[in-house]
């Protein structure tokens, strides 16, 4: 009670220099420009402090049994960049499976282990302003410490976006969950550092100002009050659920109407939500621009938007480091992102021992380059994968140099069930553009469940009822031939999920995650094993 107390009390501190200040554009560009051209010496200063300056931790356990001391690495990382020194350390065992870094298995290294908690990747150098939770999305909320100087950072890569999506003073809403999340109110305190005013915050997490309902209430008043001292307020968060999308869509719509440009910024699934209740409800949303994030903005949904007149581009970001690829304006495809390598390096790779990605996947290993991320992350697998690319363009991140650029980015880890391991790939073009285009409804309407009945694996796939009566039969047979269909090995294990009655249906709405994603495949969290009906 007295830590959260401090908590809070750093949190109202931190929040009033915070905001009164006003970032420009051109402050910006000069804080990005320096961070990239400063990266080695940041993450020197990293090695330094937070991985050899704290020898009891996994980091400093790791580079020991390795035979790598701090001269050493400082050595590889000034003689072969840090990408380069990065790749080496992988050679020799410097890395953490996405288990390990979550606590979830020991680190086994060098024929010995160390036992672990995510809690042993916490930043050691952090202010921690105010604790948040991760999204979720593996079914399990993790508590975040944040640092009001990487929203400061973060402010910088929010602002040069917006001013290069829309006009400025376009109308801002978000539809993000309050806390314990961390979308939401880092966003707003962002934007409102960037001299831009909110007009609403929807949340899909219920919240009064009159009834805590958790403890991270009391971080969303604070930042209610802090704001209005500061002449600059944040909205009374406004509750609307998954299922009230056309509320949001009505917002848009006036805005449109008096000739504005609105800004939505959501996950790709709920911006799907709003936009189908436009066309459902005949709305006028051309024009409107969505920020979308926290899952894949696929063609199937990108297609959706475009079909309403939208606009949409899609952040790259995970839970422990925030934003690590920001839209490109000027992309080449629809969810093409500038990786922001003043940040964070990544590098994919493959063959490494205790990575359970699938064959012919690279998965992406990221290392922090600043000292205010909640996580401290060295070569730590992210359970994503991506294409990726180099070249130059005319937003604002590519003249700053941000040309290395990801594309397509997808998830692996959950992607397994009765003894098999499909791509996302496949599942995302049969629950997106096959179902749909067979049955009827949208990406949002179809989602698998992986479960467990009796102790045996089930997955489930869930079909909105708003989609009426269907035969069940064919829709799995569907699935099961076009899983088949990519290769002998999906076949092979296709047949295994026929077999074992594996794949069901379930005619109920697809599971949102506490900060309102549907994601293509939910793994179910029970205390109990799930009973046959």
């Amino acid at each position: 009670m007295w830590a959260e107390a401090q908590m809070l009390a750093r949190f109202a501190a931190g929040l009033k220099p915070f905001l009164a200040e006003t970032l420009t554009p051109e402050q910006a560009r000069l804080m990005l420009a320096e961070a990239k051209a400063n990266r080695t010496q940041a993450f020197l200063e990293i090695l330094r402090r937070s991985v050899f300056g704290f020898p009891d931790k996994p980091y400093a356990w790791l580079f020991s049994r390795a035979g790598i001391g701090a001269a050493e690495a400082g050595h590889m990382v000034r003689e072969h960049g840090i990408e380069g020194a990065l790749q080496r350390w992988m050679d020799q065992g410097v890395y953490l499976t996405l288990d390990e870094f979550k606590g979830r298995v020991p680190i086994r290294r060098f024929g010995a282990e160390l036992p672990v908690q995510a809690s042993d990747f916490d930043n050691p150098l952090l202010k921690r302003d105010f604790e948040a939770a991760t999204s979720g999305s593996s079914g399990v909320r993790r508590r975040l410490a944040i640092d009001l100087d990487l929203l400061r950072f973060e402010t910088a890569l929010h602002l040069l976006f917006f001013r290069t999506a829309v006009p400025e003073g376009s109308p801002i809403a978000l539809w993000r969950p309050v806390p314990p999340g961390t979308a939401g109110i880092k966003r707003a305190l962002c934007h409102l550092r960037a001299g831009q005013r909110l007009d609403r915050w929807f949340t899909m997490e219920p919240f009064s100002p009159f009834r805590p309902a958790t403890k991270a209430w009391a971080i969303t008043m604070t930042a209610l009050a802090s704001s209005r001292l500061a002449g600059k307020p944040v909205p009374i968060p406004q509750t609307v659920m998954l299922d009230e999308a056309a509320r949001v869509a009505r917002w848009a719509a006036s805005q449109i109407e008096r000739g504005a440009t609105p800004y939505l910024d959501t996950t790709a699934s709920a911006g799907v939500r709003v936009v189908r209740a436009a066309l459902d409800g005949r709305l006028n949303l051309r024009g409107a621009f969505f920020r979308t994030g926290s899952e894949p903005l696929t063609p199937a949904r990108a297609a959706l938007f475009a079909e309403a007149g939208c606009r949409v581009h899609n952040h790259y970001a995970i839970s422990e480091t925030g934003p690590v690829g920001i839209a490109c304006c000027d992309a080449a495809s629809v969810d093409e992102v500038h990786l922001i390598d003043a940040k964070v390096a990544a590098i994919c790779r493959t063959g490494l021992p205790l990575v359970n990605a699938p064959a012919g996947v690279a998965p992406i290993f990221l290392t922090t380059l600043l000292t205010s991320t909640p996580k401290l992350l060295i070569n730590v697998e992210t359970g994503d994968y991506a294409q990726w690319s180099e070249r130059d363009c005319a937003c604002p991140f590519g003249e700053l140099g941000f040309r290395t650029r990801l594309r397509s980015i997808r998830s692996y880890e959950k992607l397994s069930s009765g003894g098999t391991h499909f791509t996302p790939q496949a599942l995302l073009s049969i629950l997106e553009e096959i179902l749909p285009a067979r049955f009827g409804g949208d990406p949002t309407d179809y989602q698998l469940v992986e479960d467990e009945i009796g102790g045996l694996p089930a997955v489930w796939l869930r079909i909105h009822p708003r989609l009426g009566a269907l035969n069940e039969q064919a829709v799995t047979s569907t699935v099961i031939e076009a899983l088949s269909s990519s290769s002998e090995a999906a076949r092979m294990m296709a047949s295994l999920w026929k077999q074992g009655g594996v794949l069901r249906v379930e005619r109920q709405p697809p599971l949102a995650t506490a900060t309102g994603k549907i994601l293509a495949l939910h793994q179910a969290r029970r205390s109990q094993p799930r009973l046959d009906p």
